[in-house]
């Protein structure tokens, strides 16, 4: 079980050379032979910002501690 789906090109042939099998967890996959559970962080950044919208709410700010790939992903959907 591992986080995310963001690798460099070494860690995915050391996972695929492994003969183990790997779950990426976190975020979801449309590709075929990548086992993944989770969600899309765009649409849930979307999701999110919809929903406080719809509450009334006006300026809603983002606030992201790290600005890792999942991140800059809900960014993207607060964004839209």
């Amino acid at each position: 079980l591992v986080t995310g789906l963001e690798r460099s090109d070494a860690t995915r042939q050391l996972i695929a050379q492994s003969g183990v099998p790997c779950v990426h967890l976190m975020e979801s996959s449309g590709q075929d032979g990548i086992y993944s559970v989770g969600f899309s962080q765009s649409e849930a950044g979307a999701d999110m910002t919809r929903h406080l919208l719809a509450k009334g709410r006006k300026r809603i700010a983002f606030a992201g501690a790290q600005l890792d790939p999942r991140t800059l992903q809900r960014l993207e959907g607060w964004r839209r």
